[in-house]
Parts: C-alpha cells; sequence; structure tokens
C-alpha cells in the first residue's frame, strides 16, 4: 500500500482504516494491526503539528508492505519537513513522576520503540524516512 495523506489531523481516523483494512487483506493479526495504527497515530501528530507546524498542505507518505519468511510488516513514513531523527533527536519521557507533573508530550517515540520490532530512521533526497518493522505470525 502506498498513499500520502494530508498534514491534518482529521486524516488520522483515515489512516487507522487504511491500515485496518491493509492488514485485514494480507492477513494481519489484530495485536500487530493494532500496534502500528498506535505508532502511526503517534508519528503522524508530530509530522503535522511539530514538524510541519499546522500546515495541513503538506503531505506525509504511508507504504506499508509484508514480507514472506519470516513475516514482517514494514512501515515505512516519509515527510518534508526539516531533519528529525526522533531515534537520536527526541528526549526521553520522565515517566517516574505521576502524570500531574510530567511534561504534555514525549511519549510517542517511547510507544514506537516498546511495540515495534525494528526502527530505522534516514535522511535522503530532502526527506525524513522512517522505517517501522514489526514480526508477524
Amino acid at each position: 500500500m502506498h498513499k500520502e495523506y494530508g498534514a491534518d489531523l482529521s486524516n488520522i481516523d483515515q489512516i487507522g482504516d487504511d491500515v485496518k483494512s491493509y492488514c485485514n487483506t494480507n492477513g494481519i493479526d489484530d495485536a500487530s494491526a493494532f500496534a502500528v495504527s498506535l505508532c502511526l497515530d503517534e508519528l503522524f501528530t508530530n509530522i503535522a503539528t511539530y514538524g510541519y507546524g499546522g500546515d495541513s498542505s503538506k503531505k506525509i507518505c504511508l507504504d506499508l508492505s509484508v514480507s514472506e519468511s519470516p513475516r514482517v510488516l514494514r512501515v515505512k513514513v516519509r515527510d518534508s519537513a526539516k531533519p528529525f531523527n526522533p531515534l537520536t533527536d527526541a528526549k526521553e519521557p520522565d515517566l517516574t513522576s505521576g502524570v500531574e507533573g510530567r511534561e504534555i508530550g514525549g511519549l510517542g517515540i517511547f510507544l514506537i520503540k516498546k511495540y515495534m520490532d525494528g526502527i530505522d530512521y534516514k535522511y535522503e533526497n530532502g526527506q525524513n524516512v522512517l522505517i517501522m518493522t514489526k514480526h508477524i505470525a
């Protein structure tokens, strides 16, 4: 699956629907589909809000593919915002304080690291490219 979405937060539901449909068509279990949807929700929100500063005319590209032997769901997200490597540039969230005392934000990359089996980042051809992999049965 290859799709482009406008960087408007109202597109998050459509992305979730597209991921669910793709996963159903390709026999991907519900837990893996949920994990990918959650991670894409976080990424899309961060790119639209911080990377593009709310400019909904910008595009975010999403590619999903499944490899066989072993079965791996590969998710590639591309955007043309300024270079930002979430694996090294994002600060770790403070999980030691209670919810009331914690700063808002910072959990997106934490969740992606928790739910995905592999994450890779590169900046090429003027685009941030984040590739996530999830092993599936």
